[in-house]
This record gives C-alpha cells, structure tokens and sequence, in this order.
C-alpha cells in the first residue's frame, strides 16, 4: 500500500499506449509500455533527479504524477493523496513545468498570466500581485512582465512556466527539464529559485539531461531505462 510517510510514492506504476494505426493497416495495434510496474519513493525534503535516454518514460512519469495521465496499472501517492482516487488534492500540492506552454494564454503579458494561474490557485489578488512581480525579478523577466505571451522567446517562456509552477508555493515539485534552452546567467537564476522553493515537508523530482543540474541540486539520482528504474540508484 501507498502511504503519507513519502512525499512521493509510486506501486507498480504502469503507463501502456496503443500504437497509432498506420494507413491501410490490418488486425490490432500494438501496445507500447511507456512505463512499467514502476516502484519508487522519495522522502520528504527531498530532490531526486530523474535522468535516462530520450523515450525512457521519465515525462510519462511526471505526466502520471501531475493527474494530466491515468496509469493503466498501479498507482501513485502524493503527500498521502491518490492520483487514481484523490486527483484534485494532488493538483493543489504541486508545482508542474511541462516544457508545454499551450497553456498559458498568447494574448495576456506575463504578468496577467501569472495573475491568472494564481487566481485559479486559490490566492489572494493582493498576495498574488506581489508573489508574481517577485518572481519576474528573480527569473530575469521583469522588463517583459507587461509584454504579450506570444513575443517570449522559448527561455522566457520556459522561466514563465517556472514562475508559475512556484506561485502557490506548491509543496511537490515536478518538473521536466526546466533548464533547458536556458543560457548560463538564466540557468543560475533558475537553479537558486529552485533551491529555494524546494520544501522540507515536500519534494522535488526534476528529470533532466543536465548534469549539473542534477549535480547541483538532487540528493539521488534515479534512472529510467525502458520504463523501468535501473537496478542501481546513485546518491551523493
């Protein structure tokens, strides 16, 4: 069984995709095993580097974690909550980056953005304003605050994403490789404000393939191969 000792804790978590179908294709797809029967748990305090070759499973895990993916077997627990049974209350603990910005809205600024995202978090207006423009300041965007969405370029939307999945100071981060595209001056500012936003009473886990990433923030390194967490686990 899952329990509210972990942060994050997985059973036997499994993820299975039908292959698209092929033009003039005949008889049944075949399954595809994104993730299979994946265990793992990760404490509170914690910040675990998910690492592992491009197809492995590592953003169907974090896809699986953050409720956007129903596990075809197994389950997950978020700070005791239930991915499977308890959806709603593992969303309103977390903190997601994506690598996805189709959800941010192309006509609003940054700034209205966050106020958006806020908003539907649950904050005050006042606390909201203030959260936002802090964050514009650490992340290096405050001279695009009131630009549109559409004109971000990829970094600055990707720092945007960053500054909203650390509004609400979410308890559980996860995040898909937040440092990407991200030139060196932006990537240390990414970095301290992760640091700084990773609870004690939470967790991280950050898939990424950038070492230093891993080797400046995460206490474990966990890799996925295949869908499957390798046999060894790295710990510093």
């Amino acid at each position: 069984m899952v329990s509210a000792e972990w942060a994050i804790e997985t059973l036997d978590l499994s993820r299975t995709f039908q292959e698209p179908r092929r033009l003039f294709a005949r008889g049944p797809r075949r399954s595809i095993n994104a993730l299979d029967a994946v265990n793992l748990q990760i404490g509170r305090g914690e910040c675990v580097a998910l690492v592992g070759p491009n197809g492995a499973g590592k953003s169907t895990l974090l896809r699986l974690l953050a409720t956007t993916v129903t596990p075809t077997r197994g389950d997950a627990c978020i700070l005791g909550y239930s991915v499977r049974s308890n959806p709603a209350a593992v969303r309103r603990v977390i903190g997601v980056v994506t690598g996805d910005d189709r959800s941010f809205f192309w006509r609003l600024t940054g700034l209205e953005n966050l106020l958006f995202f806020g908003q539907l978090q649950g904050l005050h207006p006042a606390t909201s304003h203030a959260r936002a423009v802090t964050l514009l300041e650490q992340l290096g965007l405050s001279d695009a605050a009131d630009q549109r969405f559409s004109g971000y370029s990829a970094g600055m939307r990707l720092r945007l994403g960053i500054a909203r999945a650390v509004l609400h100071s979410p308890r559980v981060l996860l995040l898909d490789e937040p440092t990407a595209s991200l030139d060196l001056r932006h990537r240390a500012q990414v970095l301290d404000l992760l640091r700084a936003s990773i609870s004690p009473d939470g967790a991280a886990l950050i898939a990424s393939h950038d070492a230093g990433l891993a080797a400046s923030l995460a206490g474990r390194i966990v890799r996925l191969e295949q869908g499957k967490v390798a046999p060894k686990t790295a710990r510093r």
